[in-house]
């Protein structure tokens, strides 16, 4: 009897620790597994890497180039998704509200909803602060690790924002009057550049309205002409050639140079875009 008592007691124990060792750790499989993210955005990719580093693994579905409101979701990408915990989306990309219909059982969208450009440092604090958030609800077993990241990664946004502030005071930008992208407008206008005239994508313009936005430039004396990386930059050539005055390309997505990706990369290459056309059009 007492034998026949140990047996059982052994196999329960088995059990029990078997059943242990599948149970998913807060979000991961395994201690030593990554979190598998998939991102629409290069942006969002961004801060998901530096919240957290080693312990995810980052899929991104729209190439930094390319605007993520006029790109469309391929069958393979689709199986991309589904292969990762979650989806994290910023909420105007088209090809989600399909995906949530279709696919709304196998796939997990997360829709971050920050609407402002995240170039911004502030804007980019706010959105770390989102997806910290959602990470940490995602998976708790690392919320520490999570937020001891975002603190860091905040703290270093708001030291570049100083440094770029304190260059920019040497150059009065409130007087040099620029036309810009309306999908720039919002970082511009931050830079402290006087706005004249925003113009939207290349094929939302009309030929008068692009000849009213002439006008208004030459009348204001347009310094130069800011156009989006994403869009083709066909309106902002045509804008610079027509007033006689540079083009500034900016873009409002983290590039990757040498397969790595960084905001704070980008945030600088943009600002130093526009001092250096500042420069020259001071001399």
């Amino acid at each position: 009897m007492k034998n026949l008592l140990k047996a059982l007691i052994a196999i329960v124990i088995s059990g029990l620790c078997v059943y242990l060792l599948l149970i998913p750790d807060n979000g991961l499989s395994k201690s030593t597994e990554q979190l598998r993210i998939t991102c629409t955005t290069t942006l969002i990719e961004s801060v998901v890497k530096e919240i957290g580093q080693n312990r995810v693994s980052v899929t991104t579905i729209v190439p930094s180039g390319m605007c993520p409101g006029h790109f469309d979701i391929s069958p393979g990408e689709i199986e991309r998704i589904k292969k990762s915990d979650f989806f994290l989306a910023h909420g105007f990309e088209r090809f989600v509200e399909g995906l949530i219909k279709s696919e709304k059982d196998k796939i997990q969208v997360i829709k971050i909803g920050i609407r402002e450009n995240w170039m911004i440092p502030g804007v980019q604090i706010r959105a770390v602060n989102k997806i910290t958030g959602i990470m940490c609800h995602q998976c708790p077993a690392l919320e520490s690790f999570f937020r001891n990241n975002a603190r860091q990664y905040t703290q270093y946004i708001l030291k570049v924002e100083r440094e770029i502030v304190s260059r920019l005071g040497a150059f009065d930008p409130h007087n040099a009057s620029v036309l810009c992208s309306f999908m720039n407008a919002g970082f511009v206008k931050w830079m402290r550049l006087n706005i004249i005239a925003t113009f939207p994508r290349d094929e939302n313009i009309s030929v008068k309205c692009l000849s009213q936005i002439i006008i208004k430039a030459k009348k204001e004396g347009v310094r130069f002409v800011i156009d989006n990386l994403q869009s083709s930059g066909k309106v902002g050539k045509t804008l610079a050639t027509e007033l006689d005055v540079p083009l500034v390309m900016i873009s409002n997505f983290p590039q990757r140079e040498n397969k790595s990706l960084s905001y704070i990369k980008t945030l600088k290459k943009n600002f130093g875009k526009i001092i250096l056309t500042l420069k020259d059009k001071c001399h």
